[in-house]
């Protein structure tokens, strides 16, 4: 008797947790596999995390705006500015369709992707500025961002 009462009390007990739980609200972005380029023009704005290698420390929502132009053809001229931080400016060609860019320079990087939901953008990735020291790659300051346009 005691035993089907625990377990009367153990199967109320799961299904009262389970009806509190809530879903959660799942946002619709989904990477921009058939963008055209002109998609990714445009400016972006938000926030992210900031990284000094100098002073090893990270500072959280750091303003953040990303102007992506396309001067020509499939080049495009990605111009950041981390408020009070980073200003830097970035310029490849754009040879396919893909959600994701990257350029990799002798001093910094920029990893992007653009996701889309109905007629809204996002642009996340991360910015990095380094150095080399003795064959080691060492990162002076890096940004990484979830921005929208």
């Amino acid at each position: 008797m005691v035993i089907r009462f625990s377990f009367v009390i153990f199967i109320y007990s799961f299904l009262a947790t389970l009806s509190s739980c809530q879903k959660e609200s799942t946002d619709n972005w989904s990477f921009c596999a058939e963008c055209d380029i002109s998609e990714w023009v445009g400016e972006f704005v938000g926030v992210g995390d900031y990284y000094s290698g100098s002073l090893d420390e990270t500072e959280y929502d750091v303003p953040v705006s990303i102007s992506i132009e396309n001067p020509s053809g499939k080049v495009l001229k990605i111009i950041a500015v981390v408020e009070n931080k980073i200003s830097t400016t970035f310029t490849s060609t754009k040879n396919d369709n893909t959600y994701y860019f990257r350029i990799n320079g002798s001093s910094k990087s920029i990893d992007i992707n653009l996701s889309k939901n109905n007629n809204n953008y996002k642009l996340s990735g991360t910015i990095k500025l380094f150095h080399f020291e003795n064959d080691i790659l060492k990162i002076d300051q890096s940004i990484s961002f979830d921005i929208f346009r």
